[in-house]
């Protein structure tokens, strides 16, 4: 191994710590030689901060047990901590490989808190069989840019500092160190597309065009620079149509092209770090939820989330806990999850005379209690008790959250419904100590 690659190896990691300054770095090492790379470069750097190395065991190989009593030796031989995560891959129609890779992620997403970054051992070679794939499939501008540097992971970032180094300048690193790795077998089963990519048709690539890797990669940076162009000009129009729920309002889209919405939903759910659907889907949304009748509640059914319309805007809505079936109790200034539900917290202030009504602090403790039908209220300032829930329509409430909104009931007498209004004869006076709800509901 020359000294260059050596050189470029370790700059690649020391720019990377210089930009994103993480306060603690996890790695994400199967004991291959890329990841095997990358874990030694790093620990050469002499970070300052914690690293843990992160090996997932899929179960899929004879050798997987193996594999990770190799990863946790050879962290103890350079003074790592190491965690292995056992996950269970289950195939739902894309293929085993993309299961095991999705089965991977949300566990990194689990471990990521903020401040951290993850580091992955992909490069160029990888960046090019992302490319070709996705040429095959018939991308656009966004899936033709294949991986980016880094990109949000959990609360904390995913980066890919190799990702400009070949294979061969990996490996021969890993030659002059003497390193020992593992091989996945399944590496060598052509049955899967990046397999024979990389084992059948680029070989035959680079016997004609031997540059092809660099001119490639090439290209690559050239369409990232277009796409990014491209967001740059649709971000303007995405600002305009979010909403503060972040949902995408979609007035004036029957007179908008289909090819612009494609754009504006990528863009929108990129925004959210949620995993942008294949064409298919999208489409599907356009004519199943985004065109659906007015008085019409459709929905697209995904993985994580689902797509769903109200009124003139539509919703990516994260997939939901049961309802707890146990009584729950609040106490003030204290923040309490509720699962399916998400966070609430009763936040003390004194009451003002300008129609903000808060509970009233005589009105404790509170339990809080879902809808089951046949509840009446009288929001503050109203006459006449009303059905409840039709005063959740008219107070604008996504369908998806009426049967979830928090009611506070004190002595089995319903109080406060959610964030949205205080009962009447149970608001604050002016002056007295009083409570508004805070509510974070989950977030996709």
């Amino acid at each position: 191994m020359s000294d260059i690659e050596t050189i470029m190896i370790s700059a690649a990691i020391e720019n990377c710590l210089q930009r994103y300054k993480p306060t603690r770095i996890l790695i994400a090492y199967s004991g291959g030689v890329d990841s095997h790379v990358l874990l030694h470069a790093l620990v050469r750097s002499n970070p300052s901060v914690p690293v843990l190395a992160v090996h997932v065991h899929h179960g899929l190989s004879p050798n997987a047990d193996k594999w990770a009593e190799h990863c946790a030796d050879v962290c103890q031989q350079y003074g790592v901590a190491c965690q292995c995560l056992y996950v269970q891959v289950e195939n739902q129609g894309k293929g085993i490989e993309a299961a095991a890779r999705d089965a991977r992620y949300q566990e990194f997403e689990k471990l990521l808190v903020s401040g951290d970054i993850l580091l992955t051992a992909h490069h160029a070679d990888d960046q090019i069989e992302t490319f070709m794939l996705r040429l095959l499939r018939g991308a656009g501008l966004e899936g033709l840019s294949a991986m980016s540097e880094s990109r949000s992971c959990g609360a904390g970032l995913l980066v890919r500092p190799l990702l400009q180094l070949q294979r061969s300048e990996l490996m021969a690193y890993a030659e002059d160190e003497g390193f020992r790795w593992v091989d996945d077998e399944s590496n060598d089963d052509n049955r899967y597309d990046r397999n024979f990519l990389r084992n059948q048709l680029f070989p035959l690539i680079e016997s004609r065009w031997p540059q092809y890797r660099q001119t490639v990669t090439r290209a690559i940076n050239h369409i990232q620079n277009a796409a990014g162009n491209e967001q740059e000009q649709l971000y303007p129009e995405l600002n305009h149509r979010l909403t503060v729920e972040n949902a995408l309002k979609i007035v004036g889209f029957e007179e908008t092209d289909r090819a612009l919405i494609m754009k504006l939903l990528r863009l929108w759910l990129g925004l959210m770090n949620l995993t942008v659907p294949s064409q298919k889907v999208l489409e599907e949304i356009v004519s199943s939820v985004i065109f659906a009748r007015a008085d019409a509640e459709p929905a697209v059914y995904l993985k994580d989330y689902s797509i769903r319309r109200f009124k003139t805007a539509i919703y990516a809505v994260p997939v939901l806990a049961e309802l707890p079936r146990t009584t729950i109790v609040i106490k003030p200034d204290v923040a309490t999850d509720i699962p399916g539900v998400g966070t609430v917290e009763l936040v003390s202030e004194i009451a003002k005379d300008d129609k903000r009504w808060l509970l009233s602090g005589r009105f404790l403790p509170l339990t809080v209690a879902f809808r089951v039908g046949g509840e009446r209220a009288i929001p503050v300032g109203r006459q006449g008790s009303r059905d409840l829930k039709r005063l959740l329509q008219e107070y604008r409430i996504e369908p998806w959250w009426r049967d979830r909104l928090p009611l506070l009931y004190w002595n089995g007498e319903l109080v406060m419904v959610a964030d949205q209004f205080v009962c009447e004869g149970f608001q604050a006076a002016p002056g007295e100590m009083g409570y508004r709800l805070k509510w974070r509901r989950p977030r996709t």
